[in-house]
């Protein structure tokens, strides 16, 4: 039984430790650090990093900066996004500050 568990623990240490399989690749690693900095990526609701809109209709709001990858993953754009509530709290729905006509700038502490 330990010459089996030896046999078998070999090759799935091999995969682990494969530098094509278990590194990140640099797209990932980018993403990681937007992390780290309170931006997220592809989800409004998981982002820590406020943003200000100015001018269109969501003029003077506050919204989350979103970061969304665009085409075939190749590239990021970053978004700020107004957030909709109902009366209760519960989220509705984003309203992307460009798209609205406005420009933002990212709040810092």
């Amino acid at each position: 039984m330990r010459k089996f568990r030896l046999l078998w623990s070999a090759p799935v240490l091999a995969l682990a430790l494969s530098p094509s399989l278990a590194a990140a690749s640099e797209a990932d690693t980018f993403v990681s650090v937007l992390r780290r900095f309170g931006v997220s990526v592809d989800n409004v609701l998981a982002s820590k990093k406020p943003c200000l809109c100015f001018g269109g209709s969501v003029n003077d709001q506050v919204g989350a900066l979103m970061v969304s990858q665009i085409g075939a993953g190749n590239s990021f754009v970053a978004v700020c996004h107004i957030l909709r509530f109902d009366g209760a709290g519960a989220f509705q729905a984003a309203v992307n500050c460009e798209s609205a006509g406005g420009t933002y700038v990212v709040l810092e502490k």
